[in-house]
């Protein structure tokens, strides 16, 4: 499933990104608000099996730490190989959120991390680069 990131082209990204959101709001459209984040991903996993996109759900990243990393973190998903995906419930995304999103996206090999709230009637996705550049999904 993991692919080389290095060589696809921004605009391969961006069309994925934009795949993955359509998917995300498709998810929030069909179970509603007000659930638990797991009952989201479930939904968004369906949604992106039905838009044929390939992923990996709860993706285990390690942590490095004096050596080869052994213990770390799951991704919620990783879409395309290229695409990290870190799905919250929560009024408002937070600083922390980002960091946080951030630091996973830097341990994996992925060039974005789409940072996505199901707490609001509109999901609310934030774009997130290696570099720490962050812009706001429209």
């Amino acid at each position: 499933m993991r692919k080389q990131p290095l060589d696809l082209p921004a605009r391969d990204i961006d069309s994925i990104a934009e795949r993955v959101s359509l998917c995300a709001q498709a998810a929030r459209d069909a179970i509603g608000p007000g659930r638990a984040v797991e009952d989201y991903e479930s939904a968004l996993d369906r949604a992106l099996r039905a838009d044929k996109l390939q992923f990996a759900w709860q993706y285990p990243i390690g942590v490095p730490f004096d050596g080869p990393p052994d213990r770390g973190f799951y991704a919620d998903f990783i879409v395309e190989g290229w695409t990290l995906l870190e799905l919250k419930v929560v009024d408002r995304l937070t600083l922390e959120h980002a960091d946080l999103a951030l630091n996973y996206l830097r341990e994996s090999s992925c060039k974005l991390c789409l940072l996505i709230n199901f707490g609001q009637p509109k999901v609310e996705i934030t774009r997130i680069l290696p570099s720490g550049e962050v812009s706001h999904a429209e």
